[in-house]
């Protein structure tokens, strides 16, 4: 009886001492790194076309440049989630704010089909591929003797890679014991996840070109959102990243310029240059080279 009386003494004294503090981990973004590509490159059909037929072209090729990681903003860690306690602020107001950095991706080959029809002068068409991502965009604009320009809007299915880096610490249930013990206090332990995905986005944007005999120069230029993967992520040991309270990522903007030669009528021979920036710091180049099939 003594025995049993004295167990439930040390129970009751330790819960109050501890204030019933639960030992779920809670993961803490402290980094967090996500690949980016460039949008695909998007345009018409870099020739005169006659009224009221169709053009068609099949055309591939490489990108080449290399893999640049830039800081790209913050993001902000909802502590609110950490621990239901209202008062516990202390050290863990350190980890409001964690690193966000886009890893630049540059390199991969490129096939594209291209299908427009023109009317008077108004052309109307789909471009559909994989150029970074797989993707499909209906292709509006109009086309003239030496001149052509549109608009377009990519759905890409874009492949990424994203890292995260954070602390673990032990999530609080109840606060209502002699104590109220932070929960950075409780112990942090560093963890990364590494992960691999694909997402949905969509990219808007325009071109144009400028023709004249067996030459062509193009431009094309678009903007995607890159998706979050930032929020509640299960680990493999069961311990959860806080939810950001910012969910937007930092857009990417991306040009493409290319000249084209004609080394039959039907066959042309191109050359290029792609940019990817946007709300981080620096301009990323690639260079690309192809081959284009027009019937």
């Amino acid at each position: 009886m003594n025995k049993v009386l004295l167990i439930l003494c040390l129970v009751s004294t330790s819960m109050l001492l501890n204030g019933c503090v639960t030992g779920r981990s809670r993961g803490i973004l402290v980094q967090g790194t996500e690949q980016v590509r460039a949008a695909p490159e998007v345009r018409g059909a870099n020739k005169e076309i006659q009224p009221r037929s169709n053009f068609m072209s099949v055309r591939g090729g490489m990108r080449l440049g290399k893999t640049e990681t830039v800081k790209a903003g913050t993001l902000e860690n909802d502590l609110d989630r950490i621990s239901s306690c209202d008062d516990c602020e202390g050290p863990i107001s350190n980890y409001r704010y964690a690193k966000l950095f886009y890893e630049i991706a540059s390199t991969g080959p490129y096939a594209i089909f291209e299908y427009l029809h023109k009317f008077d002068a108004f052309t109307i068409g789909v471009s559909t591929g994989y150029d970074n991502a797989a993707y499909v965009s209906p292709v509006i604009g109009a086309n003239f003797k030496n001149f052509e320009f549109g608009a377009t809007v990519a759905m890409e299915v874009l492949p990424t890679k994203y890292k995260k880096t954070a602390y673990a610490v032990v999530e609080e249930s109840d606060c209502q014991g002699l104590f109220c013990i932070d929960p950075a206090d409780l112990g942090e332990s560093e963890f990364d996840v590494e992960t691999e995905n694909s997402y949905i986005s969509f990219a808007p944007g325009i071109y144009m070109a400028f023709f004249m005999d067996r030459f062509s120069v193009s431009y094309s230029g678009s903007v995607y959102v890159p998706d979050n993967f930032f929020d509640d992520v299960n680990t493999n040991d069961n311990r959860l990243v806080t939810k950001l309270k910012n969910d937007e990522m930092p857009a990417v903007f991306t040009n493409h310029v290319s000249v084209g030669y004609n080394i039959t009528d039907n066959f042309v021979v191109r050359l290029g240059l792609t940019n990817v920036y946007g709300e981080f710091p620096g301009w990323h180049w690639s260079g690309s080279g192809g081959l284009e099939y027009q019937f």
